[in-house]
């Protein structure tokens, strides 16, 4: 039985979001992002993506592939095709707050209040429960 698309949207959202506000920092090497950096720090969609269902392929694509939504089908335990068009938009919303946050030179973020509150903006357009995690 498929599981519903706004409670897989919910979990990656969830997932997400608390995965990156206990690391506070990007995920980077050098200038660029990535799922998984080789100091162990992951982005916030690969804070969904299990490690044995990571691999170096997914690093410079967007979360709209079907590799990074296969692998994120995988972690979250669903059918690849339940991380439909409208989950794998949210997923690039969400790697979009990751990616284009301000952060210093280390990848931490500079505004804390800030993330929160674009991902707050996430959760109300798309009808999801902020997590405790980024409530204000």
């Amino acid at each position: 039985m498929a599981t519903p698309k706004k409670s897989i949207m919910q979990r990656i959202f969830d997932r997400g979001c608390k995965h990156l506000m206990k690391q506070g920092r990007k995920s980077v090497e050098g200038h660029n992002c990535r799922y998984l950096s080789d100091n162990g720090q992951r982005c916030i969609i690969g804070g969904c993506i299990a490690k044995k269902y990571y691999t170096e392929a997914i690093e410079g694509q967007g979360a709209r592939t079907v590799l990074v939504r296969s692998a994120v089908a995988k972690s979250m335990r669903v059918e690849p095709h339940e991380i439909d068009d409208g989950t794998a938009s949210l997923m690039a919303e969400m790697q979009n707050v990751h990616d284009y946050t301000l952060s210093d030179d280390a990848g931490k973020f500079l505004n804390m209040e800030k993330l929160k509150q674009k991902l707050r903006n996430i959760a109300a357009v798309r009808k999801l429960a902020i997590p405790a995690c980024i409530k204000a």
